[in-house]
């Protein structure tokens, strides 16, 4: 007997039941877009850095001094690179001056300043630098005109500021900004900005580790000719402070690292005091970055499997219930002489047609999405080169993976067709018939109110338990669609109480941050000063500065900011917990997340690397410099959203560093009357009587800051929801017509006994109320569960995202499945006044 006729059925049966056929293909095809997004997104943005680390000669590491004011000999700076360069594979290296100062804006609210990392450049006859150079996007490059000479013809300071900056401050060629050199309000100099430029060394805009995510609205970067940057520092043209260095490509990490360490051993015998040489992975921008990929990864592989496991379940669903549906048809092809084979094919061919056709447009919504996510994210980031790449081994996967999801949908429907003996088939199926047993939740109504259900109400609930393979697949089918939509939209719930979390610890209103490091004195000064005002109701010091800890139990090394303050006057709410701990004179309290990496607990030692200082002179101020390594116990292990921080008293860091009369770089302030307008009068007092600040930064502010940090986490948000609602739209849709399409013979009974039209779609509606109700009590747990999952992947090293779902959201969520469901149930249900009754009652009952 011929089987083509039997593959013709197939198609048959697609276009008898396109509806559920179209709702399983959106659902592979999201899931499959997912994977085409995500997959290529990850590759894309990681070329695309690495392209432009490359093009644009990224250093290797750098060498800088330990207070910015220091200088190195450009003579010996030569000399010491040329004679390493005999002995290592290095490519080129720069020297520079890199300066931090503030900028002078004026506002509606008064003045603000804008911390600003000047760097000077060798731009001698308009040439590039070999290492960190710039990409230009707006304006034009320096010319020789634009370096400080002696001659008449040098008349101002020119710079390029970085793309981020100008943007945000809406600067253009030929705009000028006040420069505080001295971090005096009432001594400014005007630079002119000649154009704006992107660089690898700020990909990720980042201060330092202390600040690693500060907003374009407070911190920026500009780029000088040297020789006029000397000249505002008053600085001569032999005097430099940072020196960075390109490795040949290949060179092994153990080769530039031997290079480091004698790099700083030749300088610090030519007598010349510098940090540590800082590695590109220890860049605070470069880490930030690599931070920011490492939670894209987790999203790589969470939310596509995710849409792919509500796929495969769907699929399952709706074939079982088709091949319910066809159980007689089966037991009649099977008499009519075609094997088990034959029907286990045609159900498989089901898979095959709607896994390829959903992994079709899977692969074009991929590389839509792809392009579009792309360009948005990098275009925040502001980075100059982007990588576009073709990944045939994606799309594969891709219909691979399409395939089978749908095969395994199929399988066990497709497996348990080809079981059925035809005679026993060809009967009606023992689950459709209609029991007439009276419910559970009948009786319990009877016993609670003493009165027997309404008829209506009796036919609603033997309807919901009559067929409860059914009833169960239309609750999971909603609870996922809930769970999708409300779990992905409560990441932005996640995020706000993730920012409060941050500063609602802690115990100041203003946070003053100076430019660089102040002497005990100087900062004692300020303290006074800040005290005087009528608004302040205590200022305190405090020092922030980063740090490597490490411990005999892990080979991990974390560099984390340290916040040195005083125990009785600790402005930090610590959060330890039942294993206790205290902040103290006797060790450092740091972070859970940080006691997990080190494999540490309360009571065992950490080692941490710090400077430590020698005085020999006052005046002149001469000191020795060396790192060195301590062991300090944890004295308290707190539950921090930030995971990068740790915090010690004054005693223990004179103790580690070895300085009486700690030089401070923070002021922490409490005022009277916390309210805004308070906390702006006070920072502008700041601003106009306190010299060499950098910023004065409200809780509000922080917060603002990492609002806009967020944005690009945002990002990843705004597809997670669009392919959140479009799937579960798709399994509404699809869930929807099963229960409609199958009903069609009762409901044709009921209007034919005499029903109404409208009372059957009031007991539709009754009926999805019900099942909507049981769906999201089932789903609001799920969510969170579901949410915790998204929180983590999102979550790196240095923040740790709260999960939380907030009110609205839930009722938002809730508004959606259900204006969804009843549309789709309204749109087919108005179908059955259009019924032929007659045709319609003699179908079977199918379930």
């Amino acid at each position: 007997m011929p089987r083509r006729s039997l593959y013709k059925s197939v198609w048959r049966d697609i276009s008898t039941h396109k509806m559920q056929f179209l709702g399983i293909t959106i659902m592979i095809a999201l899931g499959a877009g997912a994977l085409g997004t995500f997959i290529p997104s990850y590759y894309n943005l990681s070329r695309t850095y690495d392209t432009t680390y490359e093009n644009l000669g990224l250093a290797d590491f750098r060498v800088t001094t330990v207070l910015q004011t220091e200088k190195i000999p450009v003579d010996k700076v030569d000399e010491i690179m040329q004679d390493l360069m005999t002995e290592y594979p290095i490519a080129s290296y720069e020297y520079r001056v890199v300066y931090e100062m503030t900028a002078l804006e004026n506002t509606t609210e008064g003045i603000n300043l804008i911390a600003i990392r000047a760097i000077g450049l060798n731009v001698t006859g308009g040439r590039h630098p070999t290492v960190n150079d710039l990409a230009l996007f707006n304006g034009r490059w320096f010319v020789d005109s634009d370096r400080w000479n002696d001659s008449e013809s040098f008349n101002e300071y020119v710079a390029l500021a970085d793309t981020k900056l100008a943007t945000f401050h809406n600067l253009t060629p030929n705009s000028r900004i006040n420069v505080l050199v001295e971090g005096d309000v009432n001594k400014t100099t005007e630079v002119r900005l000649i154009g704006d430029v992107g660089t690898a060394e700020y990909l990720w805009l980042a201060a330092s580790w202390q600040d690693l995510m500060p907003s374009s609205r407070r911190f920026g970067l500009l780029f000088m000719p040297m020789s006029s940057m000397q000249h505002m520092l008053s600085w001569s043209n032999n005097e430099v402070n940072d020196v960075c260095v390109l490795m040949e490509p290949g060179t092994p990490i153990s080769m530039r690292d031997q290079l480091m360490n004698e790099m700083e051993k030749r300088f610090a015998s030519a007598g010349i005091s510098i940090m540590p040489a800082i590695p590109r992975e220890d860049e605070p921008s470069y880490a930030g970055l690599q931070l920011d990929l490492e939670g894209f990864v987790e999203m790589v592989v969470v939310f596509p499997a995710f849409i792919l496991m509500i796929a495969i379940f769907s699929t399952y669903v709706t074939m079982s219930r088709l091949v319910a549906a066809q159980r007689q048809e089966v037991g009649i092809t099977m008499a009519l002489g075609y094997s088990r084979k034959d029907i286990y094919k045609k159900y498989l061919s089901y898979g095959l047609i709607v896994g390829a056709v959903g992994g079709i447009i899977g692969v074009i919504i991929g590389e839509i999405f792809t392009r579009w996510f792309i360009n948005v994210y990098l275009g925040m980031l502001v980075v100059p080169f982007r990588y576009y790449g073709f990944y045939p081994d994606i799309i594969a996967l891709n219909l691979v993976v399409s395939l089978t999801i749908c095969l395994l949908g199929c399988y066990i429907p497709a497996r348990s067709s080809a079981k059925l003996i035809p005679a026993v088939a060809m009967r009606d199926d023992p689950a459709s018939v209609v029991m007439g047993r009276v419910t559970l939740v009948e009786r319990a109504i009877k016993r609670i109110t003493g009165y027997e259900p309404r008829v209506r109400t009796k036919i609603i609930l033997r309807n919901l338990f009559r067929n409860r393979r059914r009833t169960i697949s239309t609750i999971i089918g909603l609870m996922l669609s809930f769970v999708l939509i409300c779990s992905t939209a409560g990441m932005d719930d996640s995020f706000g109480a993730t920012m409060n979390a941050i500063t609602v610890r802690e115990g100041w209103n203003l946070q003053v941050q100076y430019i660089d490091f102040k002497m005990g004195n100087a900062v004692n000064e300020d303290i006074n000063i800040i005290n005087s005002w009528p608004e302040v109701d205590l200022a305190y010091r405090g020092i922030t500065f980063s740090t490597v800890l490490t411990s005999n139990y892990t080979d991990s090394e974390i560099i984390l900011q340290i916040r040195v303050q005083d125990p009785e006057n600790a402005i930090h709410d610590f959060q330890f917990g039942s294993t206790g701990g205290e902040f103290n004179d006797t060790g450092i309290v740091i972070t859970k997340g940080t006691a997990k990496q080190l494999r540490v607990g309360l009571g065992e030692k950490i080692i941490i690397m710090h400077p430590r200082f020698n005085i020999t002179s006052l005046i002149p101020l001469r000191y020795s410099f060396q790192m060195v390594n301590s062991s300090v116990v944890v004295t308290g292990i707190s539950q921090e959203t930030t995971s990068l921080v740790c915090w010690m008293s004054y005693a223990m860091a004179e103790q580690l560093i070895g300085q009486g009369g700690l030089e401070a770089n923070t002021i922490y302030i409490k005022l009277k009357d916390p309210s805004v307008d308070s906390i702006n009068a006070v920072k502008q007092k700041v601003y106009l009587h306190i010299k060499s600040v950098r910023s004065a930064l409200s809780p509000a502010d922080i917060s603002r800051d990492m609002g806009e940090y967020m944005e690009t986490l945002r990002l990843f948000l705004l597809v997670l929801i669009g392919f959140s609602v479009a799937l579960a739209g798709s399994i509404v849709l699809t869930t929807s017509i099963i229960n409609v399409l199958e009903r069609r013979r009762e409901v044709a009974t009921i209007l034919t006994l005499g029903s109404s039209h409208r009372r059957v779609e009031i007991s539709f509606f009754a009926e999805n109320i019900v099942i909507l109700v049981t769906a999201i009590i089932l789903g609001i747990p799920m969510s969170f569960e579901s949410l915790t999952e998204m929180a983590a992947s999102f979550s790196n090293d240095f923040l740790e995202f709260v999960v939380a779902i907030g009110p609205t959201t839930i009722w938002i969520s809730i508004a959606i499945i259900f204006v969804a469901t009843v549309l789709v149930q309204w749109f087919f249900v108005r179908g059955f006044r259009r019924m032929d009754l007659a045709q319609e009652t003699k179908r079977r009952t199918v379930g």
